[in-house]
């Protein structure tokens, strides 16, 4: 199974797939308040723009109890553009410039606007004034955080940033091409369907990581590293009951589900 976040495209078109779609980053910036006082106690969002996929600037309650404001939405130039020229990949630049020059000039989704405004937030004046107008009541102190880059599948034929989880299957793979927003949210949910897809599709799903045997309506995972056994380990899995088709991909353990 393979979940490559920004590269997952480019590696799903080494197995032959993902023909019509590509990775546009899109860079997510957030500021922490540096303040002892606690001017929020809950999360903060704003009305959702619906021409565009991204939730917008908001308020984030941390598990340690800070506040932080975030994210953006900047479209970035490279996949790993984080800072400054780190990590600067020309290829990868040209390639991204392309779609979203030809997304800025059809405007797909209010792209042109988006673009506009979200550059904006690259002066932190601007970025926290924003924030201020859903809650007067906070001080300007705020320090930057690390900033994440969101894995933001395009269609390439319709132009149109896909919304939803894509999954697709090789003979011997299968890949999760957008992990959308609440990808953490629904997780258990997905898991549950991505298992449905894997079984639709083949029988033995064997990635560089892990090999998945389906076997009366139980899903057995065991590590993907192929050795040579013996014939007291041969014994021992049969006795422990592990699927014949597993057996030459068991290491020490597996689960079954």
């Amino acid at each position: 199974m393979v979940i490559q976040g920004l590269y997952a495209d480019k590696i799903a078109k080494d197995f032959g797939y993902s023909q019509n779609y590509t990775i546009i980053p899109f860079k997510g910036i957030y500021l922490k308040y540096t303040k002892n006082d606690k001017p929020i106690t809950t999360n903060i969002y704003p009305v959702p723009n619906l021409k565009n996929p991204f939730l917008g600037v908001h308020y984030t309650i941390t598990a340690d109890g800070s506040i932080k404001i975030g994210p953006t939405a900047i479209p970035a130039l490279w996949r790993e553009n984080y800072k400054g020229l780190d990590r600067f990949n020309l290829s990868e630049m040209l390639e991204i410039l392309y779609y979203e020059s030809k997304l800025f000039i059809l405007n797909a989704f209010n792209f042109r606007s988006l673009a506009l405004e979200e550059i904006k937030n690259y002066n932190h004046k601007y970025f926290i004034q924003k924030a201020k107008e859903m809650v007067e009541e906070i001080d300007d102190s705020f320090s930057p955080l690390p900033p994440g880059i969101r894995a933001q599948l395009l269609n390439t034929e319709t132009n149109e940033l896909v919304q939803d989880f894509i999954v697709e299957h090789t003979s011997n793979s299968t890949h999760i091409l957008n992990a959308v927003s609440p990808a953490f949210t629904c997780s258990f949910a997905f898991a549950e369907y991505v298992v449905d897809e894997i079984i639709k599709n083949k029988n033995l799903v064997i990635s560089h990581k892990i090999a998945i045997s389906i076997v009366d309506k139980r899903i057995w995972i065991a590590p993907f590293i192929k050795i040579k056994m013996d014939k007291k380990s041969k014994e021992k899995m049969r006795i422990n009951k592990i699927p014949p088709k597993i057996r030459g991909y068991y290491l020490s353990s597996s689960i079954s589900i």
